[in-house]
């Protein structure tokens, strides 16, 4: 229940950076990695910790150096299965891209991405985050079309979203420090949780204005159709 750690520093070489991406794919979903332009391979440093969690919620931090990567098309199609994940960012920043919307995460802030759906993190610098994963059955109970709230960031210094992140960091602490079985029960609230958060009404707002731009492009196509419909 203490979880695991995987540090490439423990390794020489060109083989760091093979190892890490083993370490990522393994950890979260199928990924491209690439490094960030001037960057060696050999001197690629990077610590993951896992192996906690609560029902079929995992969570994971990761430190490491600059880095791209990506969900394509081709990792989604061999895909086995299908969660959403979140990324509380701690130091510096990332830009987490999917469905036509980019997030900038700074230190206290995140965002949900989808597996399902192609999506890029990108760090421009060394990072810290912490990432929150699960299935999509689990999140979809408590939140409707859950895909609608991605790319969004969020703050955790305020609202709900800093009630979340106090819960989230204070059960993990509670996880990596007991033997004991904790109640799944807390699995339930804590995706609850998260759930009102991306439903806020903040966050809502952003949505309902990016919405009613949608629809509005979509009537308009809709009627240069049928407007058009007979015109060879």
């Amino acid at each position: 229940r203490n979880g695991y750690q995987r540090d490439v520093g423990d390794l020489r070489g060109k083989s760091r950076w093979e190892y890490w991406c083993d370490v990522v794919n393994h950890e979260f979903v199928n990924l491209d990695c690439s490094e960030v332009p001037g960057q060696e391979r050999g001197d690629f440093d990077g610590v993951l910790r896992g192996g906690i969690g609560v029902g079929q919620v995992h969570f994971s931090e990761v430190i490491a150096m600059p880095q791209l990567v990506r969900r394509s098309r081709q990792r989604i199609a061999r895909a086995t299965k299908d969660d959403f994940l979140i990324s509380f960012q701690l130091e510096r920043e990332c830009v987490v891209s999917q469905s036509g919307r980019e997030a900038l995460l700074k230190p206290g802030s995140f965002a949900l991405y989808d597996s399902a759906s192609e999506y890029s993190l990108a760090f421009a610098k060394p990072f810290h985050q912490f990432v929150l994963q699960m299935p999509r059955e689990i999140l979809s109970r408590h939140l409707m079309e859950p895909e609608k709230y991605t790319a969004i960031p969020i703050s955790a210094n305020e609202g709900t979203g800093l009630i979340l992140k106090n819960f989230l960091y204070s059960l993990v602490g509670e996880l990596s420090s007991q033997d004991e079985p904790i109640n799944d029960q807390l699995s339930d609230n804590l995706v609850n949780m998260i759930a009102l958060t991306f439903s806020s009404s903040v966050i809502t707002s952003k949505l309902v204005e990016t919405d009613c731009v949608r629809e509005a492009l979509l009537r308009r196509v809709r009627q240069f159709i049928d407007n058009n419909l007979f015109d060879p």
